[in-house]
């Protein structure tokens, strides 16, 4: 009779253990979509709050002048002096200002230092102050002032390495094709003529 009620309790005692589990596995997928919707609020209202937060502007200006300001800074300096001055520039144009691409091979992750960021959430542009080894990128680069400059893998329009002529130094192109608007490939005499301050290339 013992060993009867000893295995009757171990059997209610699994199907429990089964319905917890499965409960479980059930609550598990809607704890993932609640931290996801919270994520995704929290980033909505952070930057509802950052706006929010921005006073109304009487610029001694024209609205016309302003405007052209926030939307062509010159240069880094220029930019980080006037967002810091008035949060303004920054609403009307967004831009992360970095010596490089803040990448890090070992974490295969967009970081800021050892942090690990979602990059694709923002919605800023980025300007590239001396390193540049990214391409992905290319679509939100600003500028880029790099010296030093590595493309790798890509079909990238002449029209888009414009961005790295005019200040880069050493560059390195590996396995890399450069094409005309009409769908043409550049040749390289014409890309080297192009970067006015080469002093290495390397293919």
């Amino acid at each position: 009779m013992e060993f009867s009620n000893l295995q009757c309790t171990s059997s209610i005692l699994s199907r429990q253990n089964k319905r917890k589990a499965k409960e479980e596995e059930n609550i598990e997928p809607k704890r993932n979509r609640l931290g996801e919707k919270t994520k995704n609020v929290w980033q909505l209202n952070s930057r509802s709050k950052f706006i929010s937060s921005c006073s109304p502007q009487s610029f001694s200006f024209s609205d016309s002048i302003i405007f052209y300001i926030s939307k062509n800074p010159t240069t880094t300096k220029l930019y980080q002096k006037v967002i810091q001055t008035c949060k303004y520039f920054f609403i009307k144009n967004p831009i992360i200002v970095s010596p490089d691409y803040p990448y890090s091979l070992d974490l295969d992750k967009s970081c800021i230092g050892k942090t690990r960021f979602d990059f694709s959430q923002l919605i800023c542009k980025y300007w590239i102050t001396k390193n540049f080894n990214f391409t992905s990128i290319l679509p939100r680069l600003y500028k880029c002032d790099a010296r030093k400059v590595i493309i790798s893998d890509q079909v990238i329009s002449f029209n888009d390495l414009s961005m790295f002529t005019k200040t880069a130094e050493n560059i390195a192109f590996y396995t890399v094709t450069v094409k005309e608007t009409d769908g043409s490939i550049v040749t390289f005499e014409k890309i080297f003529k192009a970067f006015i301050n080469a002093k290495e290339f390397v293919l």
